[in-house]
């Protein structure tokens, strides 16, 4: 943890501090989907997640909307025709979604 930036550290505290509620709190069984291998978005994000650092957009993209962040990232993703994948997560402590370059998927 010594490698993160202190916004990293801050997001991975929320991450874990939102799972735990969730976990302490007995609402695990609640949220969760039976056969899910995660029971919370937070659980499959401290799981599974990575860290992103943003970029500026590429020329080939224009800006869109403000406030339509879900919208235009998966109209960004259609329109590059496969070049960039859509991905959603949380910038800072706010779910959001982005696009990405050069990210090989497992």
């Amino acid at each position: 943890m010594a490698d993160l930036s202190s916004v990293e550290r801050g997001l991975l505290s929320y991450l874990q501090a939102a799972a735990e509620v969730y976990t302490r709190g007995g609402l695990v069984d609640q949220a969760g989907r039976r056969g899910w291998r995660h029971p919370t978005l937070y659980h499959l994000l401290l799981a599974e997640g990575r860290f992103f650092t943003p970029r500026q957009l590429p020329n080939e993209v224009r800006p869109m909307r403000l406030g339509e962040c879900y919208r235009n990232a998966a109209i960004t993703a259609l329109r590059s025709k496969g070049a960039l994948l859509y991905a959603e997560g949380f910038a800072v402590v706010v779910g959001h979604p982005w696009n990405m370059r050069g990210v090989s998927m497992r």
